[in-house]
């Protein structure tokens, strides 16, 4: 996995600009997640979605 905190490099033209991504440290890194064994990015984002899912099925249910 590459890790989305961590830029290793900047690689730009006029046209374009690209970040490349070091590989994830895991363990050695702050926001690894030792309960779900992952990184916490990857737990935020995943629990963002599941409230996004739910305010949606609750709209969905109770439309104004």
């Amino acid at each position: 996995m590459k890790c989305p905190l961590l830029p290793d490099h900047y690689r730009g033209t006029q046209d374009s600009e690209k970040w490349e991504l070091t590989d994830c440290i895991k363990e050695r890194c702050a926001w690894w997640d030792e309960d779900k064994n992952c990184c916490s990015c990857k737990v935020i984002a995943r629990e963002l979605s599941n409230i996004q899912l739910k305010m949606n099925t609750e709209k969905n249910a109770h439309p104004s």
